[in-house]
């Protein structure tokens, strides 16, 4: 059985011990399953047995406040620490510029965090979206119980047989603004290849006062391994 599989049970298994469990859902959602489907992802995890369903996004203001208060005070350029794969690869092969991460969390972790400090600390959280990378960051973080990719939700959902066109739309349980759902794509370096080559000629190739989000796959979040194919039959 695959990981995803595999956590798709343990997660089914708490929910079915009364345990309250909720979900962080990353941005990139409405490339995996249209753009008119969010109300309807949200009735299928609550069908799923989730009390609670945010997007990721949720806390993207604090995180953006954080950031602009350290590039404010920085006397060098600031990295993102978003992906993890390029949070990895600073720290195995650019050591000398671990100093230029932010010391705050990913916006995931920091999310999953917002979660278990709102509605208890034995909340379960899952972060659902289309890096299979997160993986080995939830492990490091205690706030983040369970990440599932976008191509295994879609799989438990068929497991159970649920239809998103067949379900009327639900609200997600809180509300960011709306500009903090289009900010999170902005990025300056996206690929392996190119953000290695940027990094080399770190930070003399850019301004203090800045921040900079590098992002592992080519094309950024919405080319993730986990994201949901063209083959998936999902009307849009």
């Amino acid at each position: 059985m695959q990981n995803g599989m595999l956590y798709i049970e343990k997660i089914k298994r708490e929910i079915k011990e009364n345990k309250e469990a909720a979900v962080s859902i990353a941005p990139s959602y409405p490339a995996a399953f249209g753009q008119n489907k969010a109300g309807r992802l949200v009735s299928a995890l609550k069908k799923l047995g989730f009390s609670r369903v945010e997007e990721t996004v949720y806390i993207l203001p604090k995180i953006i406040k954080l950031r602009s208060e350290l590039v404010k005070h920085s006397e060098i350029p600031i990295l993102g620490n978003s992906c993890p794969r390029i949070v990895k690869m600073i720290h195995e092969e650019f050591p000398h510029l671990v100093s230029c991460l932010p010391s705050f969390h990913s916006p995931m972790v920091a999310h999953c965090s917002s979660l278990k400090q709102r509605f208890g600390k034995d909340i379960i959280t899952v972060f659902i979206g289309p890096c299979i990378e997160k993986r080995a960051e939830a492990e490091e973080a205690e706030s983040v119980d369970y990440v599932l990719t976008f191509k295994e939700f879609y799989k438990w959902l068929q497991m159970e047989k649920i239809d998103l066109e067949n379900l009327e739309s639900r609200p997600f349980d809180a509300e960011p603004p709306e500009w903090a759902r289009f900010s999170v794509f902005l990025m300056e370096i996206h690929g392996i290849k190119e953000s290695k080559a940027f990094l080399e000629g770190f930070p003399q190739n850019s301004r203090k006062g800045k921040f900079i989000e590098l992002l592992g796959c080519k094309g950024g979040c919405l080319n993730g391994p986990g994201m949901l194919g063209r083959g998936v039959n999902i009307k849009r």
